[in-house]
């Protein structure tokens, strides 16, 4: 079985190797830690989760502070704050200085020893400092207006933030969110340092589904910057020339806007060098403005150079979206933002620990560390669910696990308003609402075998169409994405870069490869062509597979697409080609001269003179009558399409195919059973790739003979007894 697709099977089987309850319990403690950990951010982080920090004594106290911070006045290493003692509180109160901090002219005190300096001075340094020292939050549970000190999300997230500014880079993040971290709330802070303690008129904007959305958000910043400590700065906000939208900071120049992505107009004429866009997932397009249209155009208001920022974050709802297509490039390194992910796991208000009387605040042991109340660990993993498990592999606690049941219990939520509300991973965050057809494990385990083609080009012969099609076939490095082969496993005599010839040797396998076409529109909206090739060589093994061998996917005529199927079908050892038939043999007139076509199914005949291995099918009963018994080509109806999804849902079940083309994992995801029972894509998605692949299984499983070996000796074919021997054929 492949790599990939063991986990399926497993999981189907419900055959866990589990680990003793010792090293569960040990473990356990350790994520306990992690996640929730006393966290001291007035002495400094001595995990250094956020930044880099340095140790250092100062009267007799021990602190980390930012190495940044320790390397501009070297004496701090040695406890000496003599240096400090002698720097000025601010840099030049200079109209054109981009650094300058709240100055002692806005009527802030003056410190009063050389420590309290260093603490004055080290808020431009030390963003976890300047949040608790200056920021207040209201409490979840109690109520009360507290100091901001940020919890684990909120520093996996401060750390993308300081990482990207010290390395001078522009800051690019995209958050997918789970409930209640408190996202929204680190990324306004941090675009309020940066204004206050860094540059100067460092315009930002923050932009929602609903203005009053965003309105809401600007609302943390308004409280923080009217609730400031007098001591360090006095700080006001105000309306900015009448404009509702628009609030102003005068002592940085700064201004802050609101806007929705219902009218974003208002926003495209400013010079933005901050942008928060608050949940993306969410925007909706219409006819005359894409939601995609409308994040790249808000994208072009922000440069990019050292210090900008962008923030895209939201509550995942679908794939196949703007947000999930962005997470996704950034998860791959394709992009240049960073991915963010908290599950709902690294929350401590989402996990069954002890609370004093009232429950407004969590018991800590002599650690530090939240008091668990779960009585019986043994107990509780001897009942855990499959899914349970998968919690436990993707990071939760025990405490997590047991509050999860509870409250999906309490809650009578179901499976998927429980993974949407809670979670546990960003596959999961992104399910869509529809009624999915393939299961997200499923899924999860093609993913896991996708990999970068061996070869992209193109395919090419001695002319587009006709006889000469099929001789001098070669591949060719040039492509365009409205015409381009990938490949993942290269025909015989081939090597990666598409070089040589195809082998003219007998077949060393019988029945190898398959080709299955799909065919699309011409415009770039419509529909995509798309040719897919088959390896069945694993099914010679009695736990074999089928495999994607490569995939064509493009925007041309259909008589040149006709030909190039069959150039890719003799390039794969002249293998069996399935053209999905629909489209040729329309015979309603309206459809026929609306739908881009060339009448191809005329194609077909030319084709068959000239390319023998071309995939028949019985006649339907009513063609039957009149005498022909197959006709070319797999034809889609109602009952087809099921018999093929069927089957493909039970192979990716059973861990009997391997996909390599991300893509069609993806329409794996976006594949739904409609209200009136039919499958398709969800709107504004193509299922193209996942139709060949469908046809693809079904031929392979169910009407072709089983791929054989020929013997040693160059005779006959072999298949498989089952037994780790061959029979004769």
């Amino acid at each position: 079985m492949p790599h990939g697709q063991e986990k399926t099977k497993t999981m189907r089987n419900e055959e866990y190797r589990h680990p003793t309850l010792a090293a569960m319990v040990a473990e356990n403690q350790q994520r306990i830690a992690t996640y929730f950990r006393p966290y001291d951010p007035e002495k400094g982080d001595a995990e250094q989760q956020v930044t880099a920090r340095q140790r250092v004594k100062l009267q007799d106290t021990e602190y980390w502070l930012p190495t940044a911070m320790v390397a501009r006045w070297p004496s701090l290493a040695d406890g000496n704050l003599t240096e400090v003692a002698r720097a000025p509180l601010e840099v030049a109160d200079d109209a054109d200085s981009d650094t300058m901090a709240p100055t002692a002219k806005s009527g802030c005190a003056i410190p009063s020893s050389p420590m309290e300096k260093m603490q004055r001075l080290r808020l431009r340094y030390d963003f976890e400092y300047w949040c608790y020292r200056c920021v207040k939050v209201q409490d979840k549970l109690s109520k009360r207006m507290i100091p901001l000190s940020l919890n684990h999300g909120q520093r996996k997230t401060a750390h993308q933030f300081e990482e990207q500014r010290l390395q001078h880079l522009p800051i690019r993040v995209i958050i997918v969110k789970a409930r209640q971290w408190g996202g929204s709330t680190v990324t306004q802070m941090y675009m309020l340092w940066l204004q206050l303690y860094h540059y100067r008129r460092w315009h930002s904007a923050i932009v929602s589904q609903l203005k009053n959305q965003a309105i809401n958000i600007r609302s943390m910043l308004t409280n923080v910057i009217r609730n400031y400590p007098t001591d360090v700065a006095q700080l006001s906000i105000t309306g900015f020339e009448g404009l509702s939208s628009t609030r102003y900071l005068p002592e940085r120049e700064c201004k802050i806007l609101t806007g929705s992505a219902e009218s974003p107009d208002a926003l495209r004429s400013f010079d933005f060098s901050m942008l928060h866009l608050s949940e993306v997932g969410l925007w909706k397009s219409t006819p005359s403005r894409s939601a995609d249209d409308l994040v790249q155009a808000l994208y072009s208001t922000v440069p990019y150079i050292e210090g900008s920022l962008i923030v895209m974050e939201s509550t995942a709802k679908g794939i196949g979206t703007f947000f999930h297509k962005n997470y996704q490039a950034a998860e791959n390194g394709e992009s240049v933002m960073r991915p963010v992910f908290v599950g709902w796991y690294e929350n401590e208000n989402y996990a069954q620990f002890r609370h004093t009387q009232g429950g407004q605040k969590i018991m800590r042991n002599a650690a530090g560390l939240p008091e668990s109340a779960v009585s019986d660990y043994r107990h509780l993993v001897e009942e855990f669910s499959p899914y349970q498990w998968k919690q436990w592999e993707q990071g939760a606690t025990l405490e997590g696990i047991a509050w999860y049941a509870d409250t999906k219990r309490g809650l009578q939520y179901s499976d998927y308003m429980m993974k949407s509300e809670y979670p546990g991973s960003a596959g999961e965050a992104f399910q869509t609402k529809c009624n999915r057809y393939f299961e997200q494990a499923h899924i999860e385990a093609c993913r896991a075998t996708c990999r970068e083609p061996q070869f992209v080009g193109n395919i090419s012969g001695a002319s587009e169409k006709g006889r000469q099609a099929l001789s001098g076939i070669h591949l060719t490095p040039g492509h365009s994405p409205s015409d381009e082969l990938r490949i993942w496993i290269m025909p015989d005599g081939m090597n990666a870069n598409g070089q040589g010839q195809p082998s003219t040797r007998p077949a060393s396998i019988s029945q190898r490869y398959l080709v299955v076409v799909d065919i699309g529109g011409l415009s770039s909206k419509a529909d995509w062509s798309v040719i897919s090739v088959f390896d069945r060589k694993a099914l010679t093994r009695t736990d074999g597979y089928l495999e994607r061998a490569a995939t064509w996917r493009g925007h041309i005529d259909h008589d040149w697409l006709a030909w190039k199927a069959a150039q890719i079908a003799t390039l794969y050892g002249k293998a069996l080609l399935a053209i999905e038939s629909n489209t040729l043999e329309t015979k309603d007139a309206v459809q026929i001269q609306t739908s881009e076509g060339d009448h191809f199914y005329t194609v077909i005949d030319e084709l068959s003179e000239h390319y023998s291995n071309l995939y028949m099918r019985t006649s339907e009963p009513d063609v039957a009558r009149e005498g022909v018994t197959y006709r070319y080509g797999w034809h889609t109806n109602v009952r087809t399409k099921y018999l093929a999804y069927d089957q493909c849902r039970s192979s990716l079940r059973d861990g009997e195919y391997v996909e390599h083309d991300s893509r069609c994992v993806d329409e794996m995801g976006w594949l739904e059973k409609k209200a009136n029972g039919s499958l398709g894509a969800i709107t504004g998605q193509h299922d193209d790739l996942i139709d060949t692949t469908a046809i693809g299984l079904y031929l392979s499983t169910r009407e072709m003979p089983m791929p054989r070996e020929r013997s040693a000796n160059g005779g006959q074919y072999h298949r498989p007894t089952g037994d780790g021997g061959y029979a004769m054929i």
